[in-house]
């Protein structure tokens, strides 16, 4: 091979990598920190909420306790009581709102058991259809999976 060849062989894989570094960087995410919340602008979903669930496929119920503050913030439990099982627990930090286009309650998920979440994962972002109730109450979803929450007064906290 000629001196020439040998030369540019050897000179393509440098450039290719000149190039691709020059290329700009894909836009990072925004990290959970960095998301603030803003007020929900609905006072009357403001509160503490306490209420029991069951799903399909799980023995046992849930414990649901949701705090959803005027700044938009907003504090989730969530214990899974088995019988002769000690109990499973979920907590949760983030940001909450009502979605005026459709109207459902929206909990964003920024901190899980402490640590921050991925932003752009959707499974951290749970959006309910709701209805308020009389005698203070709060239903989630609809149909069978449909389950109530009582307002509670505003020190409650779910017992750990």
């Amino acid at each position: 091979m000629s001196g020439m060849k040998i030369r540019s062989l050897l000179l393509s894989p440098i450039a290719a990598l000149l190039v691709v570094g020059c290329a700009p960087m894909p836009k990072q995410p925004v990290h959970t920190s960095e998301i603030k919340c803003e007020p929900s602008g609905n006072i009357d979903l403001a509160g503490n909420w306490l209420g029991q669930r069951n799903q399909a496929g799980v023995a046992g119920s849930f414990q649901v306790w949701m705090n959803l503050h005027p700044d938009g913030t907003m504090s989730y439990a969530e214990r899974l009581q088995r019988k002769g099982k000690p109990a499973q627990s979920l907590r949760e930090t983030g940001c909450w709102q009502r979605d005026a286009s459709t109207g459902e309650l929206v909990l964003r998920t920024l901190k899980s058991n402490g640590a921050w979440v991925e932003a752009n994962d959707p499974i951290y972002v749970n959006r309910y259809p709701y209805a308020l109730q009389g005698s203070g109450q709060l239903k989630l979803r609809e149909g069978q999976s449909a389950f109530l929450l009582k307002r509670m007064p505003n020190d409650y906290r779910l017992p750990f």
